[in-house]
């Protein structure tokens, strides 16, 4: 903090500063008022700390006044009247005579100065001259009227200087949250950079497992020996019928119905599902592949002679319903191609 000091009598200044000079050689002070004052900025305030010296007399000893303010020109007529009131409190008995008796002092609870006030009220008025009266309560009413305005004032530099430090406060808290804003996008870009390596390297490593798996299944097929006995094609008389899954509801043929050597895929489930597919088609959904089992391949043998018998003897069933007439279309077509007959991956 910067602090400039000066020193200076103020000889040809007016107002307080002249009453003062004018107070103190009617008192046999010989020596001039000497202030001595600092100016500095304080909470961005601009403030000055100004001190009045008044040198002694036959009957006191030299004193001092101080008060504070913002320049140095303003703050001298500030101690000028402060040095006044004090003035009239140390020299009380020498000013009783004369007019700076209705000077205020300090402390104005005081005897003396009490008594001189009553003087000046009531009825019966001490003072002859009236317009010592009406002057020096005009006086004092200008003097309360500045003790008002000053304590206002000092209230709203004690709030000003409140503001200046939350100010300051909020910007150090700004300068931090910019701060770790920075740190922030730093570590972020960081972790971007970080994330888009990691995935290359994975795409890189999937890549190079591809490749070797490739080749080994390659390798594989071609070492793979061709088989002795490959499965003939199948013919397109023999059908192939799943086991357990209805073709068609108005023909529905019976296990002994089916011609000898027809060929039956078996280990394929049939839910209830199946049957009301058509009906219900958003209830149909493919059965997970875990529950398929592997597809095998038999012979149906010929229906005995006590089967055709028993055939032979069921009466008919009745007609179906006119809702069943048409046979119930598989969803997919089957494929007559064996799975050994599928060709390598």
């Amino acid at each position: 903090m910067e602090v400039r000091c000066q020193t200076n009598f103020c000889q040809n200044e007016d107002g307080f500063l002249k009453l003062l000079k004018a107070c103190i050689v009617r008192f046999g002070i010989r020596s001039q008022p000497e202030y001595d004052g600092r100016e500095f900025v304080e909470h961005g305030t601009e403030k000055c700390v100004v001190t009045v010296y008044i040198g002694s007399s036959p009957h006191h000893v030299e004193w001092s006044v101080t008060a504070a303010g913002h320049r140095f020109k303003d703050t001298c007529q500030v101690v000028a009247r402060k040095a006044l009131r004090a003035l009239c409190q140390i020299y009380e008995e020498e000013v009783a005579d004369t007019p700076l008796r209705f000077f205020p002092p300090f402390q104005r609870d005081r005897p003396v100065w009490m008594a001189r006030m009553r003087a000046l009220e009531g009825q019966q008025l001490l003072e002859d001259d009236p317009s010592v009266v009406y002057l020096t309560a005009y006086l004092l009413t200008l003097d309360a009227q500045y003790d008002f305005l000053a304590r206002h004032h000092r209230q709203m530099i004690a709030r000003a200087e409140d503001a200046e430090k939350l100010n300051c406060k909020l910007h150090v808290d700004l300068t931090s949250a910019q701060a770790r804003v920075a740190a922030l996008e730093s570590r972020e870009v960081i972790a971007v950079e970080a994330l888009k390596q990691a995935k290359d390297e994975h795409v890189q490593k999937l890549m190079e497992a591809y490749l070797v798996t490739h080749n080994q299944r390659r390798a594989l097929r071609i070492q793979e020996p061709a088989p002795s006995n490959p499965v003939q094609p199948i013919k397109a008389e023999d059908p192939q019928i799943l086991e357990c899954h209805p073709v068609s509801i108005r023909g529905e043929k019976k296990a002994w119905e089916l011609l000898e050597g027809a060929i039956v895929l078996e280990g394929i489930p049939v839910f209830p599902q199946a049957m009301n597919k058509q009906e219900h088609p958003e209830s149909s959904q493919d059965s997970p592949l875990e529950l398929f089992e592997p597809l095998t391949m038999k012979k149906i043998p010929a229906p005995s002679r006590e089967i055709k018998e028993e055939a032979a003897s069921t009466p008919p069933a009745p007609p179906p319903s006119e809702e069943l007439q048409e046979p119930v279309q598989l969803e997919e077509e089957f494929d007559s191609v064996l799975p050994s007959q599928l060709p390598p991956e």
